[in-house]
This record gives C-alpha cells, sequence and structure tokens, in this order.
C-alpha cells in the first residue's frame, strides 16, 4: 500500500526495511564476490542484487563486493553498513473525541477522533470509506475529515521511518449532527372523571413520537432547568419525586437522541395533581333491633351512609363480591340487597374528581327469622276448665298487668301482639 522507505539514522547509518542489495558498476564480462558480516568466506555473486533473505536478523549487518575484471583483476572492496528493520509498530488505539451520545456506542454529533500510540518518529495514515490513504497531523483526526451525517468506515495505519505499516485500527463512526422533533407528552394515568380533563392523582408522564434509544427531558420552571433521562429508550417518568405538591403543574419536554442532539422544547403541558383522598364517613344499621342496640344483630339491614355531600355518587360492596356498585341520590343500602340471613360485611367507597378514594366497611349479622310459638303446660294440681275460668273472673285481673309483666328491654315494637 505505502512505498518503502531507507532512511538514514542520526549516525549517518541506513536503516531499511528490505535488505535486498544492488551492485552496480560491473564491467562487461566481470564476475564479483560478496561476503556478509565479516564472514571468512567469499561467494561468487549472480546477477546484480544480492537476495534479503539472506538476511535473517534484525539490525546491522555489513555488506562486501568486490569484482574481476575479464583479465583476471580484482577490483577494490566497496563496503555497506546498514541496519536491518523489519518489525512493524503497533497499531494506533483510535477513539471518539467526543462520544456526545451513549458512551461507547460510537454515535456522536462530533466525529473527531484522538489517535494515539503512535511514536514520535512515526507517521499515522487514514482512509474514510475506502479511499485513498492521506497523512494523518498530530493527535487528532478532525471532524470535517470524517464527512457528512451517516455512518463512517475509517481505518487507520502507522508507518515507521523505514516504511513498516502496523496493522490497520479500523474504526466505524455513526456521524449524526441533526436534532430529533419535539417529544409528545400525556399523563401516564388520567384518573379524573373524564378521560382527558388532565385531572390524576398519579405523578407520572408518558412521551411519544421518542427515536429508538433517545431519552427525554423536562423542565418544570419554564427551562431554567432540565432534568434529563439517564435510560436511553424508556418512554415513562415517574415523577413522584419532581411533583412534590398537589395543585397545577406546567411541563415543558426535549428529545434528546442516540447522539446528544437535542430538540427543542414542545409546547406546554398542563396539568392537575390532587392526590388528597375525600374526608372520612361513617357506616351503621338503621334499625339494630338486637335486644343490644349495638350488638350489630338485626331483622333489618338497611345501611345508613352518612358523612356524604348531597347527590354525591358512592360505590358499596357486600361481603367482598367482585362487582362494585353505584349509587346516587340516596344515602342509604337498601334491606332488600342483602338476600340471605347471616353474617355480612359491606364496605363503602367514596372517590374525588381524581379518583382518590376513601373506604369504610360494616359487619352485622341479619336475622330475618321468627322464632317458633313456646309450648305451654299446666302443673299437676290442675283443676277442671269450668273451675279455671270461674277463678280468672273472680281475680278480676287489672287491664295494665300484661304490660307490667312485659321484659323491661323489650320496645312496644318488640312485644308480643296480646290477644
Amino acid at each position: 500500500m505505502l512505498n518503502a522507505a531507507v532512511m538514514d539514522l542520526p549516525t549517518g547509518m541506513p536503516a531499511t526495511r528490505d535488505a535486498t542489495i544492488t551492485v552496480g558498476h560491473l564491467e562487461p564480462g566481470a564476475w564479483w564476490w560478496y561476503r556478509l558480516d565479516g564472514a571468512t568466506e567469499w561467494t561468487r555473486g549472480v546477477g546484480t542484487e544480492i537476495s534479503k533473505a539472506l538476511f535473517q536478523t534484525q539490525g546491522e549487518h555489513t555488506v562486501e563486493v568486490y569484482q574481476m575484471d575479464a583479465a583476471g583483476n580484482d577490483g577494490a572492496i566497496a563496503r555497506l553498513t546498514f541496519l536491518l528493520d523489519t518489525v512493524a509498530s503497533d497499531p494506533a488505539s483510535v477513539r471518539l473525541q467526543r462520544d456526545t451520545g451513549v458512551q461507547g456506542d460510537g454515535i456522536s454529533q462530533d466525529a473527531s477522533l484522538v489517535i494515539a500510540g503512535v511514536d514520535s518518529n512515526d507517521q499515522w495514515f487514514y482512509s474514510v470509506d475506502g479511499a485513498d490513504f492521506v497523512q494523518g497531523q498530530g493527535d487528532t483526526l478532525p471532524d470535517s475529515a470524517v464527512g457528512a451525517d451517516g455512518t463512517h468506515n475509517i481505518r487507520i495505519v502507522v508507518r515507521d521511518p523505514v516504511g513498516n505499516e502496523s496493522a490497520s485500527t479500523n474504526v466505524r463512526v455513526t456521524r449524526d449532527t441533526t436534532a430529533p422533533v419535539s417529544p409528545g407528552v400525556r399523563l401516564y394515568a388520567d384518573t379524573g372523571d373524564d378521560d382527558g380533563d388532565r385531572l390524576t392523582n398519579q405523578p407520572a408522564l408518558v412521551f411519544t413520537g421518542l427515536e429508538a434509544q433517545a431519552r427525554w427531558s423536562i423542565s418544570v420552571d419554564n427551562g431554567q432547568h432540565w432534568i434529563d433521562s439517564n435510560e436511553p429508550g424508556s418512554s415513562r417518568f415517574n415523577g413522584a419525586g419532581v411533583f412534590d405538591r398537589d395543585g397545577v403543574w406546567t411541563v415543558l419536554t426535549r428529545q434528546i437522541d442516540v447522539a446528544g442532539n437535542i430538540s427543542a422544547a414542545g409546547p406546554a403541558f398542563q396539568f392537575t395533581l390532587d392526590r388528597t383522598p375525600p374526608s372520612d364517613f361513617t357506616l351503621r344499621l338503621k334499625h339494630d333491633t338486637g335486644i343490644d342496640v349495638t350488638d350489630r344483630l338485626t331483622r333489618d339491614a338497611t345501611v345508613v351512609v352518612e358523612g356524604l355531600d348531597d347527590g354525591e355518587t358512592w360505590l358499596f360492596q357486600i361481603d367482598d363480591e367482585l362487582q362494585w356498585r353505584t349509587v346516587t341520590d340516596t344515602q342509604e343500602i337498601a334491606h332488600s340487597v342483602f338476600t340471605r340471613d347471616g353474617l355480612h360485611r359491606v364496605t363503602v367507597a367514596r372517590l374525588d374528581a381524581a379518583g382518590n378514594r376513601t373506604e369504610s366497611s360494616l359487619s352485622f349479622t341479619l336475622d330475618t327469622q321468627a322464632p317458633g310459638a313456646p309450648s305451654l303446660a299446666l302443673g299437676s294440681a290442675s283443676t277442671s276448665a269450668t273451675g279455671v275460668a270461674s277463678a280468672l273472673a273472680q281475680a278480676a285481673l287489672p287491664t295494665d298487668l300484661w304490660a307490667q309483666a312485659l321484659p323491661s328491654v323489650w320496645t312496644t315494637e318488640q312485644a308480643p301482639l296480646l290477644g
């Protein structure tokens, strides 16, 4: 690829990587002899060259040559001392001067390369996309030498003073100086009553229109400071640490592509964050008809919800059933909803406009089965039916005797009907 070279060392001794010796100024018909490195024997030469294959070692060599003309006269001895060097330099190390994208991906908005590991006496050459090699200068291949945006294959070769060439260092670089478009943004969960009202209880955003492995960037102070994602390819931002208060937030968004190019800020995105749950409320039985008015044993399962606003919509669930039922314009759960006797658990949920939820539960036992009639029997000292009737008539019992005999804990509703 590159031409061989012979150079003179500071001592004046020539150095080369090709030890082929050309013998000149031979007379017609003359014979010539040579010896290498002070050998005792002379060898008759053939043609006009001494083969480089005879020099097996690196370093200094001395060649002596003389000729004998056709008349048998020996000429003077010519001597040449030189340094043989066929060892190439180590390949250069090459890296992007500024990898503005993901470190090590070879994609950058600046394709300048740093060329390292080149000896001060050596030279380096570069080829871009298979073009001819060009000698480099200093320790940097400038961005302008790489070319336009796109992917480029670059070869770097180191050449020592005698022309030995290193193995090439091959680098693949993608130059990208084009800024991406601004991304779109939406709430991760618009939990408000109206899907699209931008009212939520979850401070998370989703970005759309991102390029492959691009990153998002947001500002919540009108562009004074920016928060950049450190996860290429991620399109979601969980912003609990940033959106640290309830209220209205205004967000600016940008896109950072894999080369580090940054888009212009997109239109401001505004949403309202509300993480405050609704106020508490209570549940009670409308009629706790048990003997103990706090035992939650009743024959009437109507449940009253206290603490709701007039006309408020709320939800309830019975006995952990999967379905939640919606209620509006009343603050009671009807007795008819409970279709069996036994232990029940009712849970009521109150939702605000942002989807925040407050729940309350009540457990009670429903018993709608009347007891059977008691059995009655007279004692052993009984009289005839006629005698009993006469005795009752004579006793003239007071009219309020039955009322006086009722248990004191019964209410009028609970008392048995007297005939």
